[in-house]
């Protein structure tokens, strides 16, 4: 904390403030049906005795998740792993909230086994101390962002729950349409479930093991790299040229193609990316749609989709963690609409993506601008009106 204090407030220890009181353990004998949930700093419940929280509260983590800081609504009872937040001055809830996690109690853990928070250092931790009144107007500029950000949170809910749907309900039969009976179950009248490798120019398996990490050079496409349907470049390991050539022996990744994870986990999908070259770590393989028959964006969804993911499930004895034969991905069933239809499908799906992508990024923002403005309100740099 700067050693600067706005005129009107003052420098005090977060011990001056607030006193933070253990929760209890959690007791079997409140573990009856009806009994009110507790609550812990990571967020989950479960039964347990007094003391009783029964209006808003604040939880700080103790152990675990020491020196998280988290609100919830009462009734409830913090659990042992957690203290409880009493201001010991009169103050604002949501400016105390907001001023707790602006301390980063985190980082003073300490480092013996569990991370734990000691109660005498968070004590010692020096804020700056607003009037009520302004603590009230930084409270209700918080509050707006904070608001703004549950609806963020909203939006990607009810869109991750309408792609999940789409990726079902646009791959089976209506009610009342004649369905098509195929291995995938009911796929829409006109439909078929084919091979695969009969509708791919190529469907190319990796190496059997993965190539030689190096610093720099051509990106490897492993199993961690593919989630969702997306390329995932966090952890993107790279190889040499000389290895490079050698992995893409059999086939190199281009725009179009799509990769498919054979183990651990079963049945992850990403596109071939467009900015740079990759080649096939291990337990990937490659499908290369023939453009006569198979859309390339249609058939990244369509192995997304609830029947293909319930097949892979069956393929790999009822679990996507385990895995699956080469030739179970050459012969996996792709469901297949007349090319036409394949379009308007994919167009559709990718809407979906794109209004997601677009949620992630304004939660993304409102986050940052709500650690921003915390930074500068509680600081007094920047000052609220009255």
């Amino acid at each position: 904390m700067s050693g600067e204090v706005p005129e009107g407030w003052t420098s005090v220890t977060l011990g001056e403030v607030i006193r933070l009181e253990y929760g209890r353990a959690l007791a079997a004998s409140a573990r009856e049906p009806g009994a009110i949930p507790v609550y812990g700093s990571n967020g989950i419940c479960g039964e347990h005795s007094a003391p009783l929280v029964k209006e808003r509260g604040i939880v700080v983590g103790r152990k675990g998740t020491a020196g998280s800081v988290n609100v919830t609504t009462g009734p409830f009872w913090p659990i042992d792993t957690t203290y409880y937040v009493v201001p010991r001055v009169e103050s604002d809830f949501d400016w105390l909230a907001a001023t707790l996690e602006n301390a980063r109690l985190s980082e003073l853990n300490e480092a013996t086994g569990v991370p734990g928070l000691n109660r005498d250092k968070a004590y010692g931790q020096r804020i700056l101390l607003p009037p009520l009144k302004e603590q009230r107007r930084i409270a209700e500029v918080l509050r707006s962002v904070d608001d703004a950000h549950r609806l963020n949170d909203l939006s990607l809910t009810h869109l991750r729950l309408l792609r999940k749907l789409a990726l079902r309900d646009l791959f089976t039969a209506a009610d009342g349409e004649e369905p098509e009976d195929t291995i995938l179950g009911p796929l829409p009248h006109g439909w078929a479930a084919i091979p695969a490798e009969d509708i791919c120019e190529a469907v190319i398996d990796c190496k059997n093991r993965t190539p030689p990490i190096t610093e720099t050079g051509f990106a490897v496409v492993r199993t961690p790299n593919v989630r969702h349907g997306r390329f995932v470049r966090h952890d993107l390991v790279r190889t040499d040229p000389a290895s490079f050539d050698e992995w893409t022996r059999r086939g190199r990744p281009r725009v179009g193609d799509v990769l498919i994870t054979r183990e651990a986990p079963i049945g992850e999908v990403c596109a071939v990316p467009h900015d740079e070259p990759v080649c096939l770590g291990q337990r990937m393989m490659l499908y290369r749609p023939q453009p006569t028959k198979l859309d390339s964006s249609f058939l990244l969804y369509a192995l997304q989709s609830q029947p293909v993911q319930d097949h892979l499930r069956i393929l790999g004895g009822g679990s996507t963690v385990g895995h699956v034969r080469v030739g179970d991905i050459r012969q996996l069933p792709i469901p297949c609409p007349p090319l036409a239809t394949q379009i308007t499908l994919a167009k559709m799906l990718e809407e979906i993506d794109l209004a997601l992508d677009r949620a992630a990024e304004s939660r993304a923002q409102t986050g940052d601008l709500k650690s921003s403005l915390a930074s500068d309100l509680l600081s007094g740099r920047v000052r609220v009106p009255a």
